[in-house]
């Protein structure tokens, strides 16, 4: 495999983003490595953060945050965000809205706009609807921290939303989720960590018995399909097996140009590998590696087209990657630091968003590889990175300093003008 060319150096301070505020409801991290503990599934709508055994809801709409107060960019402003000190016990905010008090401290998390993932350091899973926080999937823990979670809307049965679960026991485990819609709390809610019944039954109910009992035919009909849905739910749609712990993974967006839709994965090894599902979705093709790294793989993303991926790493390396090709087709700028999170713009930007494990983010131009604005964040470890859908925000989370707000310059990228001067 030819190697892909040196990174090139980086173009003379360019600006992609301006940061605009600090939200300062603060986020915490629960695992030393693990940090994709941010994201926004709607623009304008909802910021969703991990504090302590919670996932938070944070208002974005008229610019006001559900859970906390706007802090002004840099100065003591930030320094008092970074310097509070929240108890773990308290209840939020009258303006705070709690989408998932779990048993647990989650180690992963990620939202779309119908559902809110979180994984936990002994393998727990507990899945919410987005829209009112009724249970759609909960499974107990297997011992395996769970490294990442992906939400691909569109993936599963019949065009619902498939889970992909990144675990340390070298497996990536899809579930297709039951609808959100209808639900109405735990009486149809999802599978109890206390109580799962052997894959194939439904505890001790019988059609027309137990918890339903007799029902009239449409009823009966509706019970049925939901137990059916939540069946299916309880045992993975599919399984990706690795060499290695799995420590992300992402699967091509829906406009992808790879048809069948493909699963890419980094682990405890050197390499990027791309899975490509067979019919149906149920297994997968052996993958395609490429040696990208001299260390552990902790993020991967693809293009909003599905054309290439980028992949950060341990070390700090990060390499941008064409499906299509044997070859790597970029090493981006090298990090001072370990990449923690790695996001790509959804938007017409194309910018890449690199969060190091403290400090530092990183917009990385993506037409040419080589323009890096470093985004200085905040004296703090990292929480998490995401991009507003539209790509005009990008969010980083600071541990229990806030979330940091850019505005994306999502015009002036589209400029002809622009795509001659970087």
């Amino acid at each position: 495999m030819a190697p892909a060319d040196p990174p090139p150096p980086p173009s003379a301070h360019p600006r992609f983003a301006a940061r605009l505020s600090t939200l300062s409801r603060t986020t915490s991290v629960q695992h030393w490595q693990l940090r994709d503990l941010v994201a926004c599934p709607e623009p304008g709508g909802y910021l969703f953060v991990v504090r302590h055994c919670s996932v938070l809801r944070v208002s974005l709409k008229d610019g006001k945050v559900r859970g906390g107060r706007e802090v002004g960019e840099g100065g003591a402003g930030l320094r008092r965000a970074q310097r509070a000190r929240v108890n773990p016990l308290a209840p939020p905010s009258r303006q705070s809205s709690v989408a998932a008090g779990l048993p647990f401290a989650p180690t992963s998390m990620a939202a779309s706009r119908t559902a809110v993932a979180a994984g936990g350091q002994q393998g727990q899973l507990d899945v919410r609807a987005a829209a009112d926080g009724a249970p759609l999937l909960r499974a107990p823990g297997t011992g395996s921290v769970v490294n990442a979670l992906h939400l691909a809307p569109g993936a599963g049965a019949v065009g619902g939303e498939r889970l992909f679960v990144a675990s340390n026991d070298c497996r990536v485990r899809a579930f297709d989720l039951p609808p959100a819609a209808g639900r109405g709390g735990d009486a149809d809610g999802g599978l109890e960590p206390e109580n799962v019944p052997p894959p194939g039954r439904d505890g001790d109910d019988e059609p027309g018995n137990g918890a339903d009992g007799p029902q009239p035919g449409g009823r009966q009909a509706s019970a049925a399909a939901a137990r059916a849905a939540r069946e299916r739910a309880r045992a993975p749609a599919a399984t990706v097996r690795a060499l290695d712990p799995v420590n992300y993974c992402a699967l091509a967006p829906s406009a992808a140009t790879l048809a069948p839709r493909a699963l890419a994965c980094v682990g405890d090894c050197a390499a990027v590998s791309v899975h490509v599902p067979r019919e149906g979705g149920a297994s997968f093709a052996p993958p395609s590696t490429w040696d990208a790294f001299d260390d552990a793989g902790m993020g991967v993303a693809w293009s909003p087209g599905g054309s290439w991926l980028v992949a950060g790493a341990q070390c700090g390396a990060a390499v941008a990657v064409d499906p299509r090709s044997r070859a790597l087709a970029a090493r981006l700028p090298a990090c001072r630091g370990p990449v923690r999170a790695v996001k790509v713009c959804p938007g017409p930007a194309d910018l890449v968003l690199i969060a190091e494990h403290a400090d530092v983010a990183h917009l990385v131009d993506a037409r040419t590889w080589r323009g890096v604005q470093t985004l200085r964040v905040g004296a703090a470890p990292l929480s998490g990175a995401a991009f507003s859908p539209d790509g005009a925000r990008a969010y980083v989370g600071l541990e229990d300093g806030g979330v940091a707000v850019y505005g994306v310059a999502t015009a002036e990228r589209c400029c002809v003008a622009e795509w001659g001067a970087r």
